[in-house]
C-alpha cells in the first residue's frame, strides 16, 4: 500500500484510501463521513467544471448527463458520448436525450474489444446496475467494444466509468485515447479491492503525466473513485 500511497498527489487521496480500507474491514461508517465528497465525476475540488467532449461509462438513466448539463448552463458547445448495458437503463438515457444534438447514446458494454457477452442485470429490482461477463448461462446477451474501437480519433476531454468491475478491461483499450489526449479520467474504484491499487497503476502505466487522487462519493462501501489529472489539465 506505500507504493500507493506514494503515487497520490494529495494528502486527502492518502487518507481517503486509509479510510476505505479501514471501513471496509470494520465498518466504520465515522470515517467515511470525514472523507465524504458529494459531486462525483465534477463540481468538485479535482474537476470543478465539465466541458468539451465527455464520455460516460456506466452512463445509467441520463443523471450524470442532467447534471452536466446543468452545470454548463447555455454553453452548447460540447460532445457526450453515453454507454450504458442495461436495455431498460438504455431506454430511458436514450428518451432523455433524444432532442439533444450533442449527446449520442450506446446501448452497450464497454470492454477491451468488439464482443459479444453476457450480461448480468442487477438482483434488485431498480437494476441500478449489471455486469458483463464472457461466460453465464443465466443472463441475456450484450454487444461490447472498446473506447478506442467506437470513438475512432475523436478528441476526448474527461472519461468517467462505474461499470461494474470491468474498468480495467475498459481502461486497458482506451489506451491510444489516453495517450493521443490525456483526457481527465474518473474511473471507479471499488468494485473490487484489488482496483483499489490496480487501478491507479493502471493509469500512471498508461500515461506517466497524469497526476492520481482517491476520493470518496458515497456514505457506504461503494463509490470510492480513482481520478487522474494532467499536469496541464484538459478543459477548453
Amino acid at each position: 500500500m506505500r507504493h500507493v500511497y506514494n503515487m497520490f498527489a494529495d494528502e486527502l487521496s492518502r487518507t481517503t484510501l486509509e479510510y476505505v480500507f479501514m471501513h471496509r474491514k470494520n465498518h466504520r461508517l465515522d470515517l467515511i463521513s470525514k472523507i465524504y465528497e458529494k459531486n462525483q465525476y465534477f463540481g468538485n475540488d479535482l474537476i470543478p467544471k465539465a466541458e468539451g467532449s465527455i464520455v460516460g461509462c456506466g452512463a445509467y438513466i441520463g443523471d450524470t448527463l442532467e447534471r452536466f448539463l446543468y452545470q454548463l448552463g447555455s454553453c452548447s458547445n460540447y460532445q457526450y458520448y453515453a454507454f450504458e448495458a442495461e436495455k431498460k437503463n438504455y431506454d430511458t438515457l436514450f428518451n432523455r436525450s433524444r432532442d439533444l444534438l450533442n449527446v449520442e447514446v450506446y446501448n452497450m458494454a464497454v470492454w477491451d474489444k468488439q464482443e459479444n457477452l453476457s450480461f448480468e442485470g442487477d438482483e434488485n429490482t431498480s437494476k441500478v446496475g449489471g455486469r458483463v461477463t464472457e461466460n453465464s448461462n443465466d443472463a441475456s446477451n450484450i454487444n461490447a467494444d472498446s473506447l478506442d474501437n467506437v470513438l475512432g480519433d475523436k478528441e476526448v476531454n474527461l472519461i468517467f466509468m462505474d461499470i461494474e468491475g470491468a474498468e480495467i478491461r475498459a481502461l486497458k483499450d482506451a489506451e491510444r485515447i489516453i495517450k493521443s489526449w490525456h483526457p481527465c479520467l474518473a474511473v471507479s474504484a471499488y468494485h473490487k479491492v484489488e482496483h483499489l491499487w490496480e487501478i491507479p497503476f493502471l493509469i500512471k502505466e498508461m500515461n506517466d503525466d497524469y497526476q492520481i487522487y482517491f476520493r470518496h462519493h458515497c456514505w457506504n462501501i461503494a463509490d470510492t473513485v480513482c481520478y487522474a489529472i494532467p499536469k496541464k489539465g484538459n478543459f477548453k
